[in-house]
């Protein structure tokens, strides 16, 4: 949580800086469960961001794969976050999203998606919602996401057919943390693709976690969204995987992942390793090429 917190506050603050569209878009799926477990979006990571961004004054727009209501689910959930929830502006945004064909890029200076698991199965083959996000972002517009909101991006290629991702620094969900705590995927075993697999094959430069085993003054404190435990994580300061990630994807159970094939683009971009010119990504923004 404090993670996608942070990181909201971070977009906001690239947001700042444009002053000419004041409208933000936000992915959400229709996709409510996973198996047999309620999935969609998570709602902090989608209630959050919305209130921020409207508070700042900002215009949010919610878009889906099929438009209509979003479907989002939640764990415990606080005060504060009910009152979102709860509220007339979210209610409405949420229960009538836009289809792709609805929106107009033009309009956006920032697209954001949330995390939650519904998106691997609908979004992240989405070749509109792609093509809305590869718009807004060649506009110079902001691109952001949380937790598993990263899964919405991964197959988003740009009008030069290359990844959105590739050669960018950026974080993930870990993949261990996937088979450790994520009961709702059954530990990764439901899902469709890896993340981390995915982005490591687009050339994105990542910067994972790794769990602790002692206490130090330097850790990055996260809440595990399952359970609300309070979790201590550190924060590798270098490009790749940690450890635990690099053990995980050696005994991925899908690693023939099949590429989707989008209009004109297909051909999968080669990428050099170890490329000096590789953008800073903050957290999981990607803010522009500079």
């Amino acid at each position: 949580m404090f993670k996608s917190i942070l990181a909201v506050l971070l977009l906001t603050t690239s947001l700042q800086l444009s002053a000419q569209t004041k409208s933000i878009l936000i992915i959400s799926t229709n996709v409510d469960s996973v198996g047999t477990n309620r999935s969609g979006t998570y709602l902090p990571e989608i209630a959050y961001p919305f209130k921020t961004f409207t508070d700042k004054g900002y215009n949010v727009d919610i878009v889906t794969p099929s438009g209509g209501k979003a479907s989002i689910y939640e764990a415990k959930v606080n005060p504060d976050l009910a009152q979102i929830r709860d509220s007339r502006s979210f209610i409405d945004k949420t229960t009538n999203t836009l289809s792709p064909d609805q929106v107009d890029p033009s309009k956006y200076i920032g697209v954001f998606s949330p995390g939650g698991h519904g998106q691997f199965f609908d979004v992240a083959t989405d070749e509109r919602i792609a093509n809305l996000v590869a718009k807004i972002y060649e506009a110079g517009g902001v691109v952001g996401t949380a937790g598993h909101g990263t899964a919405s991006i991964i197959n988003v290629k740009l009008s030069d057919c290359t990844f959105l991702v590739t050669r960018k620094r950026m974080t993930t969900f870990p993949a261990w943390a996937e088979e450790k705590w994520m009961n709702i995927s059954n530990y990764g075993k439901l899902l469709p693709f890896c993340m981390a697999e995915v982005l490591q094959r687009r050339g994105a430069y990542l910067v994972t976690s790794e769990p602790l085993i002692t206490d130090n003054p330097d850790q990055t404190k996260v809440v595990d969204a399952k359970s609300d435990r309070d979790r201590r994580l550190r924060f590798v300061g270098r490009l790749g995987f940690g450890r635990d990630d690099q053990a995980v994807l050696k005994r991925h159970r899908v690693p023939s992942y099949e590429e989707p094939t989008f209009t004109g683009c297909d051909a999968i971009p080669v990428f050099e390793d170890g490329d000096p010119a590789a953008p800073a990504l903050l957290f999981t923004f990607i803010v522009g090429e500079g």
